[in-house]
């Protein structure tokens, strides 16, 4: 049995017949369809339906920024969304046999982002800044995950630190991705967020730090 079917007889088992008759109708596919699109489409819903205990994810950037004599200039954080494509190799990573990403990156954009869900490398992703000293996006090392005080846990990455090169400019927000390479648009896109307070001034030999916090809530 292939793949896509699996999928689809995931999606009927845990949502009906009859509602499985009328998303299939809306997709404009058989049964056996295998439109990549009606695929995708059909492992949102069975993520939807089975709605893995209720898990909701919380990423969270916390940005501190550093003129070069170390003083503070300003703090800031960002609430990330997990996109759908993040979504869906979430799903496929924990109830499928899919290969788990072995490392993420994270990446800074100019302006104020406005991530949406259906955002991926290739569509949506904000203008990247890339004026820091660093050749290649930072890698994000996870710790094991933890339980928290409300059902659910979080983990957390290593602080990654940027040193902002000449000449300078607007940081507004963060992505985080299975690419290192800065300004490719081609992988796997995870979610992304702008900064609370909006666009961000840096400058030459400032030192942006950035903590990467991931919480899973079950209800």
């Amino acid at each position: 049995m292939n793949l896509d079917k699996l999928i689809l007889d995931a999606l009927k088992e845990s949502i009906g017949d009859d509602k499985y008759q009328e998303l299939l109708k809306s997709l404009n596919t058989d049964m056996f369809g295998t439109k990549a699109a009606t695929i995708f489409e059909a492992q949102l819903e069975t993520a939807k339906a089975l709605n893995l205990g209720g898990i909701q994810y919380d990423n969270v950037y916390y940005v501190d920024c550093y003129d070069q004599a170390g003083n503070l200039k300003w703090s800031d954080e960002a609430h990330n969304i997990v996109v759908d494509v993040g979504l869906v190799h979430t799903l496929d990573v924990v109830l499928y046999s899919t290969a788990k990403t072995t490392t993420w990156y994270l990446g800074l954009t100019t302006g104020t982002p406005s991530f949406i869900f259906s955002d991926t490398m290739a569509s949506g992703l904000p203008t990247e800044y890339q004026d820091y000293s660093n050749a290649t996006r930072y890698a994000l090392d996870f710790s094991p995950g933890a339980s928290a005080d409300a059902p659910g846990g979080s983990l957390a990455a290593n602080q990654v630190s940027y040193t902002i090169d000449s000449p300078g400019g607007t940081v507004g927000g963060a992505f985080i991705c299975d690419s290192n390479t800065k300004g490719n648009t081609s992988g796997l896109l995870y979610g992304g967020a702008a900064f609370t307070g909006g666009d961000k001034s840096v400058s030459t030999n400032d030192t942006l730090n950035v903590n990467v916090t991931v919480n899973a809530t079950s209800s």
